[in-house]
């Protein structure tokens, strides 16, 4: 199976290529108030509005991208949504073995699979505001 590579917060994360509509590095964003750090803003895209958050999610801290930001542009079912990483790897090639390995290696590097279901319901299980609403 395909999947598409990304470095943030000091690791490697892998999301089936199929979910990758675009990457784009000319988005604008515009910030939404009173919501958490990790959540960027909107941006538009072509005629569709895609949440946008930072890769940092996963790493349980923000970062700093870098300048222009790449922008991973996800779709699947009726999401959309934009990931910010550190740092883009690349689509790499993993067999799997096991339905239940969540961690692969691929070329030196140790690769955690996720899928866009499991961003979706982090980011919407975040704090929103100063304190939870």
């Amino acid at each position: 199976m395909e999947y598409f590579i990304f470095e943030t917060g000091g690791q490697s994360f892998g999301i089936d290529a199929l979910c990758v509509y675009r990457v784009v590095d000319d988005l604008m964003i515009t910030p939404v108030p009173l919501l958490p750090p990790y959540y960027r803003g909107l941006g538009y895209h072509r005629g569709e509005l895609f949440h946008v958050v930072d890769g940092g999610i996963f790493a349980g801290k923000g970062q700093e991208p870098p300048e222009p930001p790449y922008i991973i542009l996800l779709k699947w079912n009726r999401h959309n949504l934009g990931l910010v990483p550190e740092r883009i790897v690349g689509i790499k090639w993993m067999e799997k073995t096991d339905l239940f390995d969540t961690e692969y290696r691929v070329e030196g590097l140790r690769v955690k699979v996720i899928t866009p279901e499991a961003i979706w319901k982090r980011m919407v299980r975040m704090d929103y505001g100063p304190g939870k609403v």
